[in-house]
């Protein structure tokens, strides 16, 4: 059987800033990341299903879903321009 739709996985890497770790209790660099789950049809991205900032810790690995405002906080701070 040939599927014609499916869904494919963006990540984008959009900023690294040092901060401490509410896990391991590190500061080290915390990477941030934006996921996309796109739907697909014939292979070709039809429209965008959800998007998901995730702040993950370099030193552990533990990863947390985080908000547009952190997310806009978080590349202020590490000198990052800011996307729309």
């Amino acid at each position: 059987m040939f599927l014609i739709f499916g869904f494919r996985n963006e990540t984008l890497r959009l900023a690294a800033i040092s901060l401490l770790c509410q896990v391991c209790g590190h500061r080290a660099a915390h990477i941030v990341y934006r996921l996309i789950t796109r739907f697909t049809f014939f292979f070709v991205p039809a429209f965008r299903l959800s998007t998901h900032y995730q702040l993950q810790c370099t030193a552990c690995g533990v990863a947390q879903i985080i908000s547009q405002d952190l997310v806009t906080r978080y590349q202020q701070e590490a000198g990052v321009p800011v996307q729309a």
